[in-house]
This record gives C-alpha cells, structure tokens and sequence, in this order.
C-alpha cells in the first residue's frame, strides 16, 4: 500500500480533481433589510421545491446519462505545499471511458477506462510508465473502479466501499471499514444543483484535500 500510495494515489490527484467561484470571495452587496428578506424567502421557496436528496433520487437522475462534458477549477492544499495549487480542466465521460485534461497552468491530459489509466500527454519524465507500472497492483484496480464508479456516480459500486450520508444538497462518502481505498481516501463531499447537477467535489486523503468546482455540467440522455 505504501509504494501505491506514493505512485498512483499523487500522479492521479496531481493531475485530477478546486476553488470555490469567485462571487464567493467577493464583498456582499449592501441592501435594506426588506430585500434581504425577500432573498432568505427566495431561497426557502427554491429549497422547499428541490426534490430530497437521497441515493433513490440520484439514481433516477443519473441512471438517464450516459456521457457528460464539463468544465471546472481545481485547488489542491497540503502541508508540504507552500500555496494552494490551482489549475482548470475539462473532463468528458462516454462509453465508460473518463478523459481528463489540464488546461492551465500546465496542460496533461489523463484517460481512465477498464483498461486502467492512461497518459495521454503531458506530465513529468517516466510519469506515464508509473502509471502503467502502478496499475498492475490489484488494489490500483480497485482504486481506479472507484474513479470511474464515481464519476459515472455508479451507486451500488461506490457502496461497497464507502458508506453514504446526504444533507440537503450534498452527499458524504465515508470508508467502510472492510474497504482498501480507506488507505488512501478519508472522505468525500458532493454537492449538486437544485437540478442534481454536479457543483462540487471535495475529495480528503491523508495529506492533501483537492476541491473541484464545476462551472458547467452538460449530460447527455440515453435516448
């Protein structure tokens, strides 16, 4: 577990899975009390119309797409790091397959399907035969189904290795106890839209949290 954990686990979450959007930085604007009422009552209005979050309801959402693009921001924190690593990617899921690309500051490229993981361009000198060498140990297939399962949002598989709690727009994924990825994985929050999409991802291991903001979610349906 230790020589996986310090090939596949960092190459992948080096370039994989960040910031927050701007507008929450940014100063709140200053109004009367009335219209910040009528915001608080909006937002219950729209909280009390969103379906209950639950797995039954992901499913059912989630179960009618088949592909998916999107675009997102990423920030990794760490002790070792002197400031937070930010990057952009694009992603895009289809017939199973998850590619993964870097845009900024350094552009890579990542593909994951059954066959494992793969460099498709970028990244550091003898990055790619690690991943190639790394992904012969059986626990990196295990870890790298579970990308796939999460990405795909492939319920039944995440539950044999994480147990799962929701709020009123995230889901929690804790390891269970029997699980090799509790190794390498402390927890994960999802957090989606009033329509399910996905905002969201906070992914913790045992020296780094990596978050990955979605600016848009784009699916496609099963026809």
């Amino acid at each position: 577990m230790a020589s996986l954990s310090k090939t596949l686990v960092p190459l992948l979450w080096t370039s994989l899975f960040w910031t927050a959007p701007a507008l929450a930085d940014a100063p709140a604007a200053q109004g009367s009390p009335e219209s910040a009422d009528a915001v608080r009552t909006a937002a219950a209005a729209d909280d009390a119309a969103r379906p209950a979050l639950s797995v039954e309801a992901l499913k059912v959402h989630y179960a009618k797409i088949t592909a998916f693009t999107a675009e997102a921001s990423q920030e990794k924190k760490a002790p070792f790091l002197a400031r937070p690593l930010k990057s952009e990617v694009v992603m895009s899921m289809k017939d199973g397959r998850i590619e993964w690309k870097t845009v900024k500051p350094v552009v890579s490229a990542i593909a994951i399907d059954a066959d494992g993981i793969h460099l498709e361009s970028g990244g550091s000198s003898g990055a790619g035969e690690a991943l190639k060498n790394a992904g012969k140990d059986p626990r990196a297939a295990a870890f790298i189904g579970f990308l796939r399962a999460l990405f795909a949002l492939d319920f039944p598989a995440i539950e044999k290795d994480f147990v799962l709690t929701f709020s009123a727009d995230e889901m929690s994924a804790a390891p269970r106890e029997t699980s090799s990825l509790g190794a390498m994985i402390r927890g994960i929050r999802i957090q989606f839209g009033p329509d399910l999409a996905l905002q969201r991802v906070v992914v913790e291991t045992k020296d780094e949290t990596t978050t990955l903001v979605f600016r848009n979610f784009v699916p496609a349906a099963a026809p």
